[in-house]
């Protein structure tokens, strides 16, 4: 194909973008123009330079449009489920970025946060842009939405599988207090009748008893603590910690969650 023009990867990523592209991959264009990797490479370094393209996995591209050129990238949140499909990942977005999707964006969160499986992935660093994976051993079958975006779906955590989540990664989205915080603004739409739903015998009940303490003692939500705690009563045999990053203490609770209070919870609201 020598009579390509030289222009011809601008055209290519035009036709992505009227087909409501906004990803590409580089075995994609290798497979569609059939010239040699060095001279496609070559021409994607080009459209680079000029603020079109940019890579943000190994040969994984975004196409970016004139109203986000001063950002050099896309909001992740209109790439993901592209990536994800790339790397032949389940995944779902979760923990904060989840819970500002939900309405809880007193904190919003200048990353994002994808739940997905092993092997861990590294965080994806892109001019700004941030995205952490965390791993579970399966992703869930309930407890998953998806929700529209710019670009197309992605797949989203329910509410009530994102406030558990928040406390099953507790120490790596910046503790108790950050976690109470996002909650209390979570709890507004929780649906109690899916609590059947979303826990199984993949959590472990210790996030459940410290969820259902939070919601009853700290945020004072009692019928949501009342429905949880039916749920989930017959599982609950030992004490266990607030907060596991601290010195337990001696002494045994009084509440019916079975929680030794081990730190004093302050929320920003």
């Amino acid at each position: 194909m020598e009579h390509l023009s030289y222009n011809y990867l601008d055209k290519y990523i035009d036709q992505l973008r009227s087909k409501g592209r906004y990803t590409f991959t580089l075995a994609e264009v290798k497979s569609y123009f059939k010239v040699s990797e060095n001279a496609i490479k070559i021409g994607l370094q080009r459209l680079r330079k000029k603020g079109r393209t940019r890579s943000v996995y190994k040969g994984f591209y975004i196409i970016i449009p004139p109203e986000y050129s001063a950002h050099g990238v896309l909001p992740a949140i209109q790439f993901i489920d592209d990536l994800m499909h790339h790397l032949e990942k389940p995944y779902y977005v979760g923990l904060l970025s989840a819970a500002a999707m939900h309405g809880a964006a007193h904190q919003r969160p200048q990353e994002s946060y994808v739940i997905t499986v092993r092997p861990v992935q590294r965080p994806l660093l892109a001019a700004g842009v941030k995205i952490n994976f965390m791993v579970k051993s399966k992703i869930p079958a309930a407890g998953l939405a998806q929700k529209k975006t710019l670009t197309g779906y992605v797949n989203v955590s329910s509410p009530e599988l994102t406030a558990i989540d928040l406390l099953l990664y507790v120490n790596r989205i910046g503790g108790m207090n950050r976690v109470a915080t996002m909650l209390q603004e979570l709890c507004e739409v929780l649906d109690p009748a899916k609590f059947h739903e979303v826990i199984d015998d993949s959590i472990p009940i210790a996030v459940i008893q410290r969820l259902g303490y939070l919601m009853e003692y700290e945020l004072e939500f009692q019928s949501l603590a009342d429905r949880l705690y039916e749920v989930v009563k017959s599982k609950i045999k030992r004490h266990n910690l607030l907060h596991t990053a601290k010195k337990g203490t001696s002494s045994k609770s009084r509440n019916r969650w079975k929680i030794n209070v081990n730190t004093q919870i302050e929320t920003d609201l």
